[in-house]
């Protein structure tokens, strides 16, 4: 779990450098920053709740696998 909190300051602190003026950082760069620490988040937390939980059936984990597969897909990426 350390190594996720310690990815999840990495990406916080990238986005506050890329929110300065002379960051240089575009707005598309600042997005994709944007996105890759709020799934940052997501992980921990997802990890935190599956450490914490008694397992999950078969059925249970497909579920909730399919609420993350059916999340919208950025233009231009695989689904």
């Amino acid at each position: 779990m350390a190594e996720r909190t310690s990815d999840i300051r990495q990406f916080r602190a990238r986005l506050a450098r890329a929110h300065r003026r002379d960051s240089g950082v575009t707005p598309e760069e600042l997005g994709e920053l944007k996105r890759d620490y709020a799934a940052a988040k997501m992980a921990e937390q997802i990890g935190r709740l599956v450490n914490d939980s008694p397992p999950l059936t078969r059925a249970q984990r497909d579920y909730l696998a399919g609420l993350i597969q059916a999340a919208p897909v950025e233009a231009g990426q695989a689904a």
